[in-house]
């Protein structure tokens, strides 16, 4: 490797903001926040890793792990001008060659466990030089629980190793008070509640007379120590003691001069709006044809931050406003990413619990309704004139959001609807729903995409026309051309080195505030980019006037700004960039105590989604699982009843991170139930599951937790009757059964529904699954509120039975139940169940609406075998009735119930399918159906399956090559002859089935 004569060509550094630098000069990394954690973590490992296992870290099944890996990696390649080859890939493994090059976290961790009392003098002082912050500083994956916690586990270890070493420096230079206090600075900054290295300071300022310094720093600590419930504040007051009578006698010197806090200059004048003529010209043509009638107009402006989004978002609000537009303007934020539909509600004014409210049922919502809402919402607020939307940071959006995005946009009739909608491109590429969302706005609507590209001098120099006598051209070439960076730079013209990242510039700005200013910035960082007012003045131990002085200054200076998309009582910073450099410096003991005492504010306000979604996010960061966990069964509960699948999703793995953390009986309920969300929102690898599910509920069972335990039985019965492991299905319910008995009535009665039901899908043990279902309905008379899987039990027995219309009437009433408690997975169950009674009645015309119905929940619920059942069901009916292409649509679908291994739907649907063929006179494809029906029928034990299988097949082989029309057997569809023929024939085999199920 060349090296140059100052060492490596190459530098890494992980420590602080990632970045590399080639022969001294800076390399460009990709702007994907997971493509650079893909090589933050390759570099930090020692050994070759897996590309199924790196696939599986850093993306879901959703996002097609080995196609963005494969992108990663040529982002990686392509992107960053390397010395030489260092990324190495196999077909099974990637690794990362570090040789020859300097990586500053490997240099601090080689002297692990080695002590640092041992080093010269020069090594030491060399070495404190290398950390520049936290290990991969502002590379947080929000979604990716595993990185997440690496992440977390190097900077607790990078952490530590940079304490030894600050406090081998600072105890070796005690003679030399001046070179040891910047060393005692930085501990005190890096773990402020370390009392021994405060003390130490304390008596450094007072070594050197600067006894003020030291008054200032005592009372800020013990203020910290008070206002986030740490412990030893007083031991501090001890130290603190100790140390001022040991330095009465210190002769004292000249105070550090104060801090300028007058604000930088030119903060005060208003920023013109510079460039950008090109998209302006779009934006007024767009407006122009949204005029001459174009119902829908969308448009993304993508680019990196700082270049001037949200600047050209308020520019494109103006020229809405002025052309007679209505505007809505709603945006994303990093922190929020799991509060379903939280844009949407900003945008409309709205609180989700203004719509789904748990203690009324007739608020209870689907997601056609809810999305029905939201457009007759807009539409009303636009009343009839043109609407723009804007929709900001779209890469943070949730996949909830991104199907209401889609559907206003398709769905928008009453007045024209232009969507501005801006994100960040690099992250953008991290969230695959977006980019589908994207693309298909692309191609139904015609919708342009445009990169924001930096500004031109001239641009620049207008821009800061207002800053006194800046060297605009110095700060364009050393911002090139990022607006934020300019205007940063401009702010601190006495800088020497213009080149300095954008982070540390808003550093400076920052440490130049008053101390109460700073207190309030951080809080703010610590609350995310939308900050309440109320809140922070519960967090702070201010007095309202000091408060109000904190918040003036903050706006003043640039930092704070009133959030628009909420009422006064919210700010938010004026950049993410801000935020970011202010929550970085934060110490990790500080974080959690802050994050812990957030935690604690919010946690009366649990029942609520949006606080509750907020608490698992900053209980994760505290390190208090209980209320994470608790939290995240709470938010995801409610997510899946709002139909935020991928939200629940997401919340239910933060939990499940949270509640390892647990122990004993805490931990086995918790994490059953984040399974039980976890299923409900995707379905799982059935084996896994299925033996994580086992070992807990047997370990609620021994320690006597029966809900838990019931819970655990019922989930694994329900994976194994997926998987058409019909014996474990059995045993499983039955043992859910039996420890019901020892639970309160409520348990006890939906434990016998889901065992009725399930002996009913098995077709075993009817005459108790009738049993159960009269217990359930007696419990129902004694106060117990009604359970949709016991109506969904009723009418399959009905059904079983040849009582049609009772079993029609009990299906309506377990999907209105299923409904108003937003159980979406027994909603489909019911619906699903009711629609095979009508074919099987041959009563196709009352199959239409339900089976809309059906694909709508099909689509909207969990990723398992509920979309494709829905559309092959759908296909059959259609089929049924003649529609040309359904068999084909059929066959696509069949053939992914296969892959599935779904044999109950096979068996149902192929079963059908061969008796209308055998009506039709298809007798060879008939008898092939029916060969295939039996053989899934046979495989999961289905009697009645079974039995109508071989009917059909005993009828094929009779025919013998007969025109079916001339058999009386086989009247012609849709007429009152084939409708009975239908009936009397499930009749016939399902009383034969019931005979046998129930022996």
């Amino acid at each position: 490797m060349n090296r140059s004569a100052s060492g490596p060509s190459l530098r890494i550094n992980l420590l602080g903001p990632m970045s590399i630098e080639a022969d001294g000069h800076p390399l460009n990394l990709p702007r994907s926040k997971k493509t650079r954690a893909l090589l933050a973590y390759l570099i930090m490992s020692d050994r070759s890793l897996r590309r199924d296992k790196l696939g599986e870290l850093f993306w879901d099944i959703t996002e097609d792990p080995k196609g963005s890996l494969r992108w990663s990696l040529s982002r990686l390649r392509r992107e960053i001008q390397w010395d030489r080859e260092r990324l190495h890939a196999s077909r099974q493994e990637l690794s990362f060659d570090r040789a020859g090059a300097f990586v500053d976290a490997w240099e601090l961790a080689a002297l692990e466990g080695q002590g640092f009392e041992s080093l010269p003098l020069e090594a030491l002082v060399a070495l404190a030089d290398v950390p520049r912050g936290s290990f991969l500083e502002e590379l947080e994956l929000q979604d990716i629980f595993q990185f997440n916690a690496w992440c977390v586990g190097q900077r607790e270890r990078f952490r530590g190793l940079w304490c030894q070493l600050l406090t081998a420096l600072r105890d070796r230079q005690m003679g030399e008070p001046d070179l040891a206090l910047g060393y005692a600075v930085r501990l005190s900054e890096l773990d402020p509640f370390d009392v021994t290295n405060l003390s130490t300071l304390f008596e450094l300022l007072f070594k050197l007379g600067r006894r003020d310094e030291a008054q200032k720093r005592y009372e800020h600590s013990r203020r910290l120590f008070k206002d986030l419930g740490a412990a030893g504040e007083t031991e501090l007051h001890r130290a603190w003691i100790v140390c001022r009578e040991q330095s009465r006698q210190a002769a004292p010197a000249p105070n550090a001069a104060a801090r300028p806090v007058s604000p930088p200059a030119g903060m005060g004048a208003a920023l013109p709006f510079v460039g950008r003529s090109k998209e302006l010209r779009f934006i007024e043509d767009e407006m122009g044809r949204l005029a001459a009638g174009e119902a829908v107009s969308a448009f993304l402006f993508q680019g990196e931050p700082g270049i001037g989004k949200s600047r050209l978002a308020e520019r494109l609000m103006s020229k809405a406003e002025s052309a007679g537009f209505a505007v809505r303007a709603g945006r994303a934020y990093e922190v929020e990413q799991k509060s379903p539909y939280k844009p949407w509600l900003d945008a409309l004014g709205l609180a989700l619990s203004d719509l789904v409210q748990p203690d009324q049922a007739d608020s209870e919502i689907d997601q056609e309704r809810w999305f029905s809402l939201v457009r007759d919402e807009l539409q009303q607020q636009a009343r009839g004139k043109g609407l723009l939307l804007i929709l900001d940071d779209l890469q943070w959006f949730d996949r909830a959001s991104l199907q209401l995005l889609h559907y206003v946009a398709r769905s928008f009739r009453s007045c024209p609807l232009m969507f501005g909608l801006f994100a960040r491109a690099g992250e953008l590429r991290d969230n695959a729903p977006a980019q589908r969302v994207i693309l298909t706005l692309q191609q139904d609507f015609g919708a342009r995409v445009f990169d924001l590209a930096p500004l031109g001098e001239s641009d620049i120099g207008q821009l800061l026309s207002g800053h006194g006598s800046v060297d605009a051209n110095r700060i364009y070439r050393a911002s090139s051309g990022n607006p934020l960076y300019a205007i940063e730079m401009a702010r601190h013209p006495e800088l020497s080195d213009p080149y300095r990242p954008l982070v540390n510039l808003v550093r400076d700005r920052i440490e130049h505030l008053p101390e109460q200013a700073i207190d309030l910035v951080r809080w703010g960082a610590v609350l995310g980019r939308s900050i309440s007012i109320p809140r922070l003045e519960r967090l702070c131990s201010l007095e309202p006037e000091v408060l109000v002085e904190g918040l003036e200054c903050l706006e003043t200076h640039a930092l704070f700004q009133i959030d628009a998309t909420h009422s006064s009582q919210r700010y938010r910073f004026s950049h993410d960039v801000v935020r970011q450099a202010v929550y970085s410096d934060l110490s990790l003991p500080r974080r959690r105590l802050m994050h812990k005492k957030v935690v604690e504010l919010l946690l009366p306000e649990i029942d609520n989604l949006e606080v509750a979604t907020e608490i698992a996010y900053h209980a994760e960061r505290a390190g208090e699982a209980l209320e994470g966990a608790r939290a995240c069964v709470l938010a995801g509960e409610q997510a899946l009843r709002v139909f935020a699948n991928g939200v629940a999703e997401s919340l239910a793995r933060q939990g499940l991170q949270m509640a390892e953390q647990l122990q004993g009986n805490e931990r086995i309920g918790w994490m059953l139930k984040l399974l039980h969300i976890l299923y409900s929102a995707q379905k799982p690898d059935t084996e896994t599951a299925s033996i994580q599910l086992r070992d807990l509920a047997e370990q609620a069972l021994a320690a006597g937790l029966t809900h838990e335990a019931r819970l655990g039985f019922q989930m694994l019965s329900f994976l194994r009757w997926e998987n058409a492991s019909m014996a474990s299905a059995h045993s499983n319910i039955l043992q859910a059964e039996r420890i019901s008995r020892r639970e309160k009535p409520e348990e006890r009665a939906e434990a016998l529904a889901q065992a009725a039901k399930c002996f009913l899908l098995l077709e075993r043990n009817l005459n108790q699954a009738e049993a159960f279902i009269l217990e359930v309905k007696s419990l129902f008379n004694h106060g117990i509120g009604p359970i949709s899987t016991a109506y969904l039990a009723e009418g399959m027995l009905a059904g079983y039975r040849g009582h049609y219309k009772d079993a029609e009437r009990a299906f309506q009433k377990a999907i209105d139940t299923a409904l108003e408690a937003g159980e979406r997975l027994e909603e489909f169950a019911a619906t699903e169940q009711l629609i095979m009674l009508h074919v099987d009645r041959g009563n196709l015309s009352a199959c239409d609406v339900l089976i809309d119905q059906l694909l709508d929940l099909g689509q909207r619920v969990r990723a398992g075998v509920e979309l494709p059942v829905s559309e092959t069901l759908s296909a059959l009916v259609r089929y049924m009735n003649g529609e040309e292409g359904a068999l084909d649509a059929f066959k696509s679908g069949l053939e992914a119930l296969r892959a599935l291994d779904d044999k109950y739907h096979v068996a149902y649907l192929l079963s059908r399918l061969a008796g209308h063929q055998w009506k039709q006179g298809l007798w060879p494809a008939a008898a092939s159906s029916a060969q295939e029906a039996l053989d899934c029928a046979m495989a999961i034990g289905r009697e009645s399956e079974i039995a109508i299988a071989n009917h059909i097949l005993r009828m094929c082989a009779q025919k013998d090559g007969a025109d079916a029309r001339e058999d009386g057997d086989a009247p012609g569809a849709g007429s009152a002859t084939h409708r009975s023929w239908y009936a009397s024939q499930w009749a016939q085999v399902a009383s034969d089935c019931e005979n046998v199920a129930s022996a």
